[in-house]
């Protein structure tokens, strides 16, 4: 289409700090760094799209079908205002983890979400899952030793029931109950998870498996799909359509905030389908308007 098109990007994706992309057809084992600037040079060849360096601090519905966005243009952190016809929300989730010192440092290098997206670099290996209140205790586990049969659970003093004891104990799964200290790069190798327990006791593994809190509403930065007036699931992601439409007329919605499977081929899917979306609801909005300008003309 050669509708007029902005692209806000912060320039932080949520996989920054993951060494590999991995299910993306063609560019399996890619580093997110180079698909991010590989993305960014197919938009430079559009001369429709505007590729601006920003954050957007708010958004709000008009009396004339548009939507204005409060806009902190990063160069040179001057705030300004964008207005548009049609809304593409894809700025990702907030991930909300455990209050472990290290964790937060070591997200997306040494503690990852989804084994299909980190499993086979780690396969055999010695590998952990922390258990949170976002993770079902006995299939999480379960799916992480299609990697590795080498695995301990943490339930960072967290108690279980004792048909999951004997569940793991069934399983011939490492139980490890105390609570966890901190995280940290191994000292002799970098690229293996130090894990300090709350006694002292350190263990080395290979890396970490968990899950975040990515509630829409639990997160701690702007909430545009709120400001705008989109409506939640029941698993607090943004509610939308086979067409990525939301509850919002005007106002589509892509990728992570949308739904729970995470992966950078889902997203690039729905991007394409919101795009589309979008320009077809312009289509639309002609083909009635001349409808009601012929029936006026009889």
């Amino acid at each position: 289409s050669l509708k007029d098109a902005v692209v806000l990007d912060a320039g932080v994706p949520r996989n920054r700090k993951a060494h590999h992309a991995n299910g993306l057809f063609t560019r399996d084992h890619t580093p997110p760094a180079d698909l991010y600037k590989a993305a960014k040079n197919d938009l430079a060849r559009y001369d429709s799209v505007s590729l601006v360096s920003a954050k957007v601090h708010s958004a709000k519905r008009g009396e004339n079908n548009d939507f204005t966005l409060e806009v902190e243009l990063l160069d040179s952190e001057e705030h300004v205002e964008y207005v548009a016809k049609r809304v593409i929300l894809a700025n990702g989730v907030e991930d909300i983890l455990p209050d472990i010192p290290g964790m937060k440092d070591l997200w997306g290098s040494h503690i990852w979400a989804c084994p299909f997206c980190h499993g086979f670099e780690v396969a055999n290996a010695h590998l952990g899952v922390l258990l949170t209140d976002h993770l079902p205790a006995d299939m999480y586990p379960m799916m992480i030793r299609n990697w590795s049969r080498d695995l301990t659970v943490y339930s960072n003093g967290q108690e279980l029931a004792e048909d999951k004891i004997r569940f793991f104990k069934t399983a011939n799964i490492k139980l490890e109950t105390r609570k966890i200290k901190s995280f940290a790069e191994a000292d002799q190798n970098p690229d293996e998870l130090l894990i300090t327990l709350e006694d002292g006791t350190e263990e080395v593994l290979t890396g970490l498996f968990t899950h975040s809190d990515t509630h829409l509403d639990h997160a701690t930065g702007p909430k545009l799909w709120k400001e705008l007036g989109c409506e939640l699931s029941e698993m607090g992601f943004i509610k939308v359509d086979e067409m990525q439409a939301t509850t919002v007329p005007g106002v589509f919605a892509a990728g992570d905030p949308t739904h729970m499977r995470h992966a950078v081929v889902a997203a690039a899917h729905q991007g394409y389908m919101a795009g589309a979306s979008a320009v077809l609801s312009f289509v639309m909005e002609s083909v009635k308007a001349a409808h009601a300008e012929g029936a006026e003309g009889k």
